[in-house]
């Protein structure tokens, strides 16, 4: 790590929403008969973490004063690729 470099760390919960797909065979209901409800069955709770790391645009294109990736860790992992504008 240097001075151009932030590490990123995080912590939270996450709450996840379940939706269930439906159809209807009459097609009164929804696009084309095919319509979605929720499933609170389904639906989960999980603490979560967050580690990324940031980096500081040297050139400045396009205005962009940092870019990075930040990893979010919990029951279904998923990724976000930030650009940050100052």
């Amino acid at each position: 790590m240097d001075d151009m470099q932030t590490l990123y760390l995080g912590a939270g919960y996450t709450y996840a929403t379940t939706y269930s797909k439906r159809k209807d065979e009459f097609k009164i209901l929804g696009d084309g008969g095919i319509y979605y409800i929720k499933d609170e069955k389904e639906d989960t709770y999980s603490p979560s973490g967050t580690i990324g790391l940031m980096i500081d645009s040297r050139t400045n294109i396009l205005r962009i004063s940092k870019y990075g990736f930040i990893l979010n860790l919990s029951a279904s992992p998923n990724y976000n690729f930030v650009v940050l504008w100052q």
